[in-house]
């Protein structure tokens, strides 16, 4: 055996060597053949980030003077929108004297109103909390003017050539513009000419 090996030991050692080769240039190929497969990604341009202002409106303060039967009479600030009844939980809430039959909760507060609760037996002095019972017209007259700016589409359709439809169309103008600036503005509403603004204009304020 070891007479076998020492004649053919060259014989051995070049067919190790090509064998080396063989592996080798074999390796060199197979990564040839995938670098000429790989695709370079291409450079997306990065879209410019989105911009998004979550920044909410800043709600408008107003002011109303609260007075009569609450347990804490005053001026307080309150939020555009808010109702009477968010107005007389601040002011301590009412007394047990207070006649809350008299007292519109559902009714949005403005700036600079007067709200006055009344005593049991006692009627309100304050138009904007009377109920629809007390507010009726009095010989052709209304006693009390309604406020387009917080006057429910049922206390509106109390006002001559203003049905349910109409009524409507004011609460949505007034939601959407903000509330009324000044009566002249009913015009604006479809079906309101000024034949019968002259009819209205002594009944409506936007106080």
């Amino acid at each position: 055996m070891n007479g076998f090996i020492e004649k053919y030991r060259s014989l051995l050692i070049i067919l190790a060597v090509i064998s080396v080769i063989s592996i080798v240039f074999a390796g060199k190929l197979l990564n040839s053949k995938e670098e000429d497969n790989f695709e370079p990604i291409q450079n997306v341009e990065e879209a410019p980030p989105v911009v998004v202002d979550n920044e909410p409106e800043e709600p408008r303060t107003i002011y109303a003077d609260i007075k009569g039967e609450v347990n804490k009479p005053g001026v307080y600030e309150l939020i555009l929108g808010e109702r009477v009844k968010d107005a007389v939980a601040k002011a301590g809430g009412f007394t047990e004297n207070a006649d809350e039959k008299q007292v519109n909760l559902a009714l949005r507060v403005t700036d600079e109103m007067i709200l006055y609760i009344p005593k049991i037996g006692e009627e309100s002095p304050n138009p904007t909390i009377i109920p629809q019972e007390t507010a009726a017209t009095n010989g052709g007259t209304r006693q009390n003017k309604i406020n387009l700016n917080t006057s429910s589409s049922q206390e509106l359709t109390e006002l001559p050539g203003i049905g349910p439809a109409k009524a409507e169309a004011i609460v949505e103008y007034r939601e959407t513009n903000k509330q009324f600036k000044t009566i002249d503005e009913l015009k604006e509403i479809s079906g309101i000419g000024e034949k019968t603004f002259e009819k209205l204009k002594d009944l409506i304020t936007v106080q």
